[in-house]
């Protein structure tokens, strides 16, 4: 779903919104966990991806009921089932954090004698409000981090499917370069946890975190929701 049309929704001008926003958020990513993938699923929400032949499932997980939360669950999450670096796709000698980099400067980058790695450039870092010309000083993020995409669905995605996430150059809001001291302050957190010191981005942020989730058939958790609705209220 389009970013725009998801903050259109989900923003005060339909008047309704505080009234049916969490219901709606629950049916809309359930929904959206049935056709993120390729394949049609079965009675047991399971289906084959057609890429690998391989079978598997995602009945079992859905909204959680009122009062769970990802906190008090232990995760099985391993950084290296996503990825292992950063990956070049088309064999270009730049990697993702390098293409990113490339596509978000605001001007025109300044590439090594190799034309591999980024040594300056102009970037907008929304979190924080700042710019940076040294790329140094800055982490390329997931805007919903591996780890709280696996606690919401990635759990039962192939490596193959977790691999591209990790290294999606095609979806934009997926990576995003941002300040070393935000991404690791933000870390694995959802927004009910963290959200960007930046309070002009708050809105935007809440808008592309739940289009990313719906797109990629990731739940959200009770907090997570309750913390959206009444969050997205300030959004004019």
């Amino acid at each position: 779903m389009n970013q725009s049309l998801v903050f259109a929704i989900l923003s005060q001008q339909t008047g309704d919104f505080v009234r049916v926003s969490i219901p709606f958020l629950c049916l809309f990513l359930i929904s959206s966990a049935v056709s993120a993938h390729g394949g049609r699923t079965d009675s047991e929400g399971c289906h084959t991806q057609s890429s690998t032949g391989t079978r598997h499932c995602h009945g079992g997980k859905q909204i959680p009921k009122t009062g769970s939360d990802k906190l008090n669950q232990e995760s099985g999450y391993d950084r290296r089932t996503f990825m292992k670096g950063w990956e070049d796709k088309d064999g270009d000698c730049q990697d993702a954090r390098q293409e990113v980099l490339i596509s978000e400067s605001l001007e025109k980058v300044v590439l090594d004698s190799t034309g591999c790695r980024v040594v300056t450039g102009l970037w907008y870092d929304p979190y924080t409000g700042k710019h940076f010309r040294d790329p140094s000083d800055l982490d390329i993020d997931h805007f919903v981090p591996l780890e709280e995409a696996y606690d919401s669905g990635a759990d039962a995605w192939d490596f193959d499917e977790r691999r591209q996430y990790a290294n999606n150059l095609e979806d934009e809001d997926i990576l995003i370069a941002v300040s070393l001291s935000a991404n690791r302050s933000k870390g694995s957190r959802d927004p009910s946890q963290w959200m960007p010191d930046n309070q002009r981005y708050h809105c935007e942020y809440l808008s592309t975190w739940i289009g990313i989730k719906a797109r990629y058939g990731l739940v959200m958790d009770d907090r997570e929701i309750d913390f959206i609705a009444n969050k997205i209220r300030e959004c004019e």
